[in-house]
Order: structure tokens, then sequence, then C-alpha cells
């Protein structure tokens, strides 16, 4: 059995750097999806499909 890994859905500059930081320092496995908001990617709708708010963490 394989540990679980998280995903990260990460935008530079905002809160979510908090927990790609927490992640590190524990040394948890995980996958980042990394992208700008500047280009409106958080209102596209694959990740209105997993956030229907739009909102990074």
């Amino acid at each position: 059995m394989t540990d679980p890994t998280l995903e990260l859905y990460y935008a530079p500059r905002t809160r979510s750097f908090t927990a790609l930081w927490l992640l590190e320092e524990l040394g948890q496995p995980y996958t980042l999806h990394a992208f700008s908001l500047e280009g409106d990617r958080h209102k596209q709708a694959d990740f209105l499909a997993l956030n229907p708010m739009g909102k990074v963490p």
C-alpha cells in the first residue's frame, strides 16, 4: 500500500505558499500544480470543476 499523495494547486504570491512550505518542512510527498493568477487560469472550466468558487488556497 502506498501513501496518498497530496495535490496542491499553487499560485505564487498567495497564501498557498504557506501550504507548500509546510509540505516541504514535513517532507510529505505532493504533486504541485503551479499557475499564475494573471492569466485567469483559476476561472477556466477544468479548475472550476475542482473548486467551483475559483479560489486558490
